[in-house]
């Protein structure tokens, strides 16, 4: 009966322990060509990138530098904002999470300017979700992911650290090439 007891109870611990639950949180597997999203939360407020006739993004690979990926948004959000953004990182975006930071790159490594922020980040971590990588032409079609980071408001004078210190958070999906 001991024995039995011991089962029963063992029993209860396991399937009562709670299982961890997923935190990937992104509404979107895929892109279609030359198409793409851009979401957005600053301090609570979110942004949602607008596709329209003066949308323009691209998304490439070893372009501007050797073995850089780069993007760069021009648009619009929601409510009719100005959305630009650019991102420099070294290598290609590939599959799973990592972490960039102004210590290794350049100040400027991904800005955002949007509604009354101009933001520089100086941490970011990215959950790429889907990479697919054309090496003959280096456009990404598509890259999906997630980032959370922390962000500043710009400028920043000589040398002097920033004065305020902003969470971000989004996703983007985004294929091949946008242009107006």
């Amino acid at each position: 009966m001991k024995k039995l007891i011991q089962i029963f109870l063992l029993s209860i611990l396991l399937f009562s322990c709670k299982k961890e639950e997923s935190t990937t949180t992104s509404n979107q597997t895929s892109c279609s060509p030359n198409n793409g999203s851009f979401n957005l939360s600053i301090e609570g407020e979110n942004y949602d990138m607008i596709v329209d006739n003066t949308t323009n993004f691209s998304i490439l690979y070893n372009w501007y530098g050797n073995h850089e990926s780069n993007f760069v948004i021009d648009s619009k959000d929601q409510n009719g904002n100005p959305i630009y953004s650019e991102l420099l990182l070294p290598g290609s975006f590939n599959n799973g999470v990592t972490t960039y930071t102004n210590d290794t790159l350049s100040v400027d490594f991904f800005t955002i300017d949007i509604d009354t922020f101009n933001l520089y980040i100086s941490e970011v971590t990215f959950e790429v979700l889907e990479s697919n990588l054309s090496l003959q032409d280096g456009i990404y079609r598509p890259v999906t992911a997630n980032f959370n980071g922390i962000a500043h408001s710009f400028p920043w004078y000589a040398g002097q650290p920033p004065t305020d210190t902003i969470a971000i958070s989004g996703s983007f999906c985004l294929n091949g090439v946008i242009t107006p």
